[in-house]
């Protein structure tokens, strides 16, 4: 005989889980990209007729604005180019630099920060992995040309480091003049501004080497302001990186 784990009867949801069940199902619909909002209103439609006076608890679909309404063919277009693997023709608007930008990425997963949804993607113009917030994308096409993000491309954790977790350490750092679109492609917080143009941000990271490696990267762009323990890592690479600079000579 085989364990059936339950799985040969019939789920049952008590009242309260139906209602956080229905609760994160209506604030998906209402993510772009995140969920096939026509499934989700069938799954909510099941849901409601099977709990009864629970649903009646809930606000319902058209009241928290997802309703009937059409999905954006922008996201409709994302999500069937992961499903099939498939690379993406983006028509992109950056908000930091005022422009629309069109580009070819090849598509990792789709993300929720900050109660926005982005597709994380291989930009292969940048050659980089980008986020792009599902609003801001004008126009996607699905390609018939498969997906190839690099396989050193960043795993899925990751991106951990872009969950507003408060555990998370915070840095705050200073961007150059000039160098605000990095804010387009990383969940940064604007804390302050400069008379020189240079603004100072803060972002969560998980991991201490991640955040070296990527505040390196940018070189004289940003400037780590805190905490002093990244503070200490990032001048210790950099005086490591010199250091073997000048054996090479």
């Amino acid at each position: 005989m085989t364990f059936s784990a339950g799985i040969d009867r019939p789920l049952r949801l008590t009242s309260t889980e139906a209602t956080a069940l229905l609760v994160a199902l209506r604030s998906l619909t209402s993510m772009p990209g995140m969920v096939d909002p026509t499934a989700a209103q069938r799954a909510i439609a099941k849901i409601e007729d099977a709990a009864g006076a629970a649903a009646a608890n809930v606000p319902s679909s058209s009241a928290a604005g997802s309703g009937d309404s059409p999905e954006n063919p922008a996201a409709a277009a994302v999500r069937s180019a992961l499903r099939n693997q498939h690379a993406i023709e983006l028509t992109y608007y950056s908000a930091s630099r005022d422009a629309v930008s069109e580009r070819t990425v090849d598509p990792i997963r789709t993300v929720l920060i900050d109660g926005h949804s982005y597709l994380q993607a291989w930009c292969r113009r940048a050659e980089g992995v980008r986020l792009f917030r599902f609003d801001r994308i004008d126009r996607a096409v699905e390609s018939a040309e498969p997906s190839r993000p690099p396989e050193d491309a960043p795993a899925d954790d990751s991106f951990e480091i872009f969950n507003d977790d408060p555990s998370l350490s915070q840095a705050r750092l200073r961007i150059a003049p000039g160098h605000s679109w990095v804010m387009d492609y990383y969940p940064m917080t604007q804390v302050g501004a400069d008379g020189d143009g240079s603004i100072t941000v803060t972002m969560r990271f998980a991991t201490l080497s991640w955040m070296t490696r990527l505040t390196l990267g940018f070189g004289e762009a940003i400037e780590v302001l805190g905490p002093p323990e990244l503070q200490r890592s990032v001048d210790e690479r950099a005086r490591a990186a010199l250091a073997a600079y000048a054996d090479l000579k």
